[in-house]
């Protein structure tokens, strides 16, 4: 009979191991970000009452789901242990110690990260993450995503790395950066950010068209359509705004100096 296997764990793999699992144990138990009644186990989370989105009246949900093989499919399946628990902890942690609008930046790192564990074949264990892992992450951003999204990201990559490497929570340090460039189009002033933002626009003829489709619709659906876009066109807003206009909002104002009454629209801002 051949004597067992047995498999040496170095001193590193043991502190980080018993580190990642005091991490999980604390965000699990002590921590009440996102509210004390969370239940940590299950795969999705309302955070509604944390979000606070004041203008906008919908729930708000983090699915810690697994990022699928292949492009604009849809995320059903669950991550896997002990990566879903980390993923967890570490985004309850960090929407306490910094918490950012766009939770979905954080979450979808972590979820790259996962994808390339699984597809190499290992299991997904956040202590065994080493630079390679990110370098792949860091490719699969910038093939899955516009250049602005796969950069943001790649910071987050980035600020995670240091965070694996600052609580000790991986075997062997990161030191990882992010080379994902900063995307070129920020500039809001210039003749080259004069043409970007004109290629954007609409032309004058679909801007005459939307009048002409509004004067013409005459079926629930299409005066909705036309509706919002003719507010969008008069008064330019975010369409978050607009969709959550009162049922009297029409606001009608002396102007000192002038015999006819301002009118105008008035919404609660998103901002």
């Amino acid at each position: 009979v051949a004597a067992p296997v047995i498999t040496f764990v170095s001193r590193v793999d043991l502190d980080a191991r018993a580190n990642l699992d005091a991490f999980i144990s604390m965000c699990r138990t002590k921590l009440t970000i996102f509210g004390a009644g969370l239940q940590f186990d299950d795969d999705t989370w309302d955070v509604s009452e944390a979000a606070n989105r004041r203008a906008l009246n919908c729930k708000e949900t983090i699915s810690f789901h697994a990022m699928t093989k292949e492009r604009g499919q849809t995320p059903t399946a669950p991550m896997s242990e002990p990566f879903k628990s980390f993923a967890k902890a570490y985004i309850r942690y960090m929407h306490g110690l910094r918490p950012i609008k766009s939770i979905f930046q954080r979450l979808g790192g972590l979820r790259v990260l996962e994808r390339v564990m699984l597809d190499s074949g290992a299991i997904a264990e956040p202590t065994s993450l080493t630079r390679d892992t990110f370098n792949r992450a860091s490719q699969i951003l910038a093939e899955r995503y516009g250049r602005s999204a796969a950069y943001s990201q790649g910071n987050q990559l980035q600020k995670l790395a240091e965070f694996l490497d600052a609580q000790g929570l991986v075997a062997v340090p990161l030191r990882w950066k992010n080379s994902l460039r900063s995307p070129r189009d920020n500039a809001r002033v210039g003749p080259e950010f004069d043409r970007a933002r004109s290629k954007k626009l609409p032309s004058a003829s679909a801007l005459n068209a939307i009048a002409q489709i509004y004067r013409m619709a005459d079926c629930p659906q299409d005066i909705i359509v036309t509706g919002v876009c003719a507010i969008l066109s008069a008064m330019p807003s975010r369409i978050s705004e607009v969709c959550h206009l009162e049922a009297v909002c029409e606001v009608r104002e002396d102007i000192i100096g002038s015999d006819a009454p301002a009118f105008g629209l008035r919404w609660r801002p998103a901002k």
